[in-house]
């Protein structure tokens, strides 16, 4: 009897490592159907001419917020005639509808769509500041994302192509846009004073967005230099 229980057992142990009992099936990528998808979106969406640098399997560990041992893909493209030869990238996955036989994909982050959204956002942060009468020192966004897009630097596919100076302000709050915003001050202008004002302009902008807002005090001959260290530096987490 012990024998045959014994022997039960080790057959059941068998089955299992063959069929993969008790393990989480993770979902693969097909490369070619996941560029298909992010081809489709970006020519459906922008109206620019782009050509593709490389696709593939994003590297492991790549992606803060995927599900582990999932495979994510992605499509890395620049836009034709543009003298930066800027890189941007289409992240996805599968989606819950890709089957064995079927493969689906959803794009999960779009960092193109930061292009149009930065510049727009840094005029208006210029023309806030200045109306307070703190705009007369460098400023730039150095990260911009969208909560949920699962990166910490770029949109979700719904976000619109849209952006202008009249908009931009509800298109933060309606579809909930971070950033991190850099001001650079002279260290013969900087005043305590100066630092509250600039963050009470934050403040009172951006109610319902998180801003990293970080103020970075420099020796007056090193203002211009995007390579020099900061003597001094104040952070806040505006909504965190």
């Amino acid at each position: 009897m012990y024998k045959q229980l014994k022997a039960l057992i080790l057959c059941i142990l068998c089955m299992c490592f063959i069929s993969g009992c008790g393990k989480t099936v993770y979902k693969k990528i097909h490369i070619d159907k996941a560029r298909e998808t992010a081809q489709k979106y970006l020519d459906d969406k922008y109206d620019e001419e782009y050509e593709v640098v490389k696709w593939g399997k994003r590297k492991n560990g790549a992606v803060p917020f995927s599900d582990a041992g999932d495979e994510w893909a992605e499509l890395v493209f620049r836009i034709k005639g543009d003298d930066s030869q800027t890189q941007y990238t289409i992240l996805m996955k599968p989606s819950d509808e890709t089957t064995d036989k079927e493969y689906q994909y959803e794009i999960v982050s779009d960092n193109f769509m930061t292009s149009k959204v930065k510049p727009v956002l840094e005029k208006e942060l210029e023309l806030q500041l200045s109306n307070a009468g703190v705009g007369k020192y460098n400023g730039s966004i150095s990260v911009i994302w969208q909560t949920n897009s699962k990166t910490n630097d770029g949109f979700l596919p719904d976000f619109p192509v849209d952006v202008n100076e009249d908009n931009i302000s509800e298109l933060l709050n309606t579809y909930k846009v971070c950033f991190r915003y850099i001001y650079r001050i002279p260290e013969s202008k900087y005043s305590k004073g100066l630092e509250l004002q600039i963050k009470e302009v934050y403040e009172n902008l951006f109610k319902d967005n998180y801003v990293d807002l970080e103020i970075l005090i420099f020796k007056d001959d090193e203002i211009e230099n995007q390579n020099a260290v900061e003597i001094n530096s104040f952070n806040y987490k505006i909504n965190e």
